[in-house]
């Protein structure tokens, strides 16, 4: 907690976690919306925190989801991923981008299924070049 306040002393208005946090609040969530973050460094956990949000599902960061992604294992661990996400559909979905990817590409893409889906039900309601986006669930036609 102590890093987080360091950060945020440092400059307030540019964290990560807060821009993401005055964005879902300016939102008005409903006590029944979810927010799922992908996230490798914690500003997903103090966004939720600040925005008094609710995370989706038990997968406060990603790192495992990333980590050996062809192993049982892991494999295993993003089906029911992907599944609880599907069932909760959250209201929206925050993904940060990090250049400690081990690969150093878009690691939200290399989740296939994850990526197919978040398309096709979701749509880019913000996004800060090289920080995050913000995914809004699609309005039901």
């Amino acid at each position: 907690m102590r890093q987080a306040h360091q950060k945020e002393i440092a400059a307030p208005e540019d964290w990560r976690a807060r821009q993401v946090a005055n964005y879902l609040q300016a939102q008005h969530l409903q006590p029944e919306d979810t927010v799922q973050v992908l996230d490798m460094a914690g500003d997903g956990q103090a966004a939720l925190l600040m925005a008094k949000a609710t995370s989706a599902t038990r997968f406060l960061i990603d790192v495992p989801l990333w980590m050996q992604p062809d192993s049982q294992k892991i494999q295993a661990l993003r089906q029911e991923f992907l599944q609880e996400l599907q069932q909760k559909n959250p209201a929206y979905i925050v993904y940060f981008e990090q250049f400690l990817h081990p690969g150093g590409g878009n690691r939200l893409k290399e989740f296939k299924p994850l990526y197919r889906w978040l398309t096709e039900n979701y749509e880019i309601a913000e996004q800060r070049e090289a920080a995050y986006i913000i995914f809004r669930r699609k309005a039901a036609h």
